[in-house]
């Protein structure tokens, strides 16, 4: 080989060490900005629930559920695997294989606890109307995990909240506050283009304080 094809050679062999160098680094950069474990959630997605409103592209993630749920037509991203062995490991009772997660990564708190948020939908009727019956509303269910990963994670809180009925609306997946750690918000809207954007932060004892809930 000459002397030119030899530096050649070598040229190409550097560009691609850095190029691997640089993309490594956008990778990690890029799990440091969503707080990870995003493995819990079942990919990107802008609309993780809806019912008669707002239908999404639809592809293979997204499931009708079960008629046992009396919700019609009600479709949903499941949640992953990953989550429902995390909620055995948990203890956690409820049904957590059929409604999708809304939000599960890490936040941390404004004295530095960190721990994994986990926010779920959940099946729940409200109301005893005596023509309509009670009426199925977006519920919300909450813990706060810490040693997620190890042999022995332990849930440090529990919590729900709901946000009015689920006739007519969409769920949207949460996303992480871009500038306050210890925060993220979640969407709700219905027909008629009404929303509510509810914004939750981790406290230093591990619970979850709504900031914003119209």
């Amino acid at each position: 080989m000459s002397g030119s094809g030899t530096k050649k050679g070598l040229f190409s062999l550097v560009i691609g060490v850095l190029f691997l160098g640089a993309a490594v680094i956008v990778m990690k950069s890029c799990g440091q900005d969503h707080g990870g474990p995003l493995e819990l959630m079942p990919g990107k997605a802008d609309i993780v629930f809806f019912r008669n409103y707002r239908v999404p592209v639809l592809d293979f993630r997204y499931r009708t559920l079960a008629k046992k749920y009396d919700l019609g037509k009600a479709v949903v991203i499941p949640p992953s695997a990953a989550w429902q062995t995390l909620a055995g490991q948990l203890g956690i009772k409820r049904e957590v294989s059929e409604f999708p997660l809304v939000f599960a990564q890490t936040r941390r708190s404004k004295g530095g606890r960190e721990l994994l948020v986990v926010v779920q939908l959940a099946h729940k009727f409200s109301g005893e109307g005596f023509f309509s019956g009670p009426g199925p509303v977006i519920n919300m269910e909450m813990v706060t995990v810490e040693g997620y990963g190890s042999a022995t994670p332990r849930m440090v809180w529990s919590g729900s909240t709901h946000l009015g009925t689920m006739q007519g609306s969409c769920l949207y997946v949460g996303e992480p506050d871009a500038i306050d750690v210890s925060r993220f918000q979640f969407r709700v809207e219905t027909e008629g283009g009404h929303g509510k954007t509810v914004i939750m932060e981790l406290l230093d004892d591990g619970s979850l304080k709504t900031v914003h809930k119209p």
